[in-house]
């Protein structure tokens, strides 16, 4: 499959117009939490690696399959003393397209990662029941309910 490529860009905003407002215009401060679900899942976790500025991530369902990104995820670490919170539906990993049935292996070898590095102070791996499209609100709201204890 092919995407824009927008990650960056998406990145660049967040940085530097979306969190700036955010924290002037409300007064917002403390913790950080990135989260997003399937390929946004995918994004949350690459912008917790590339930017180091938050001190959380929920990714539910993410595209974890995507082109090389266990190699990336390989050779990045998180912030410090930051939580990680994964979770997937429990028949994701049964599709019929060959590369998306790997995102169950990745997020497992992802998992593993978040599990062996020395600045995640608290992670967790969740499975859910179902499927890619079963109860996404629910699963990002267990998410946030966790990185938030």
């Amino acid at each position: 499959m092919s995407f824009s490529g927008g990650g960056r860009k998406t990145l660049d905003w967040l940085m530097n117009d979306c969190v700036p407002c955010c924290e002037k215009e409300y007064g917002l401060t403390g913790m950080r939490i990135l989260c997003g679900y399937s390929l946004a899942g995918l994004f949350s976790l690459w912008a917790f690696y590339e930017s180091q500025v938050f001190s959380g991530v929920i990714s539910c369902s993410g595209s974890l399959w995507f082109g090389d990104w266990i190699s990336y995820a390989e050779s990045h670490t998180a912030p410090q003393n930051s939580s990680v919170y994964l979770s997937l539906g429990d028949r994701e990993e049964k599709a019929r397209d060959r590369i998306m049935a790997t995102v169950g292996d990745c997020t497992r070898r992802q998992y593993e990662l978040v599990c062996g590095d020395k600045n995640v102070s608290r992670h967790i791996l969740e499975w859910n029941e179902g499927g890619h499209f079963n109860e996404p609100e629910k699963r990002i709201a267990k998410g946030i309910r966790w990185c938030v204890k």
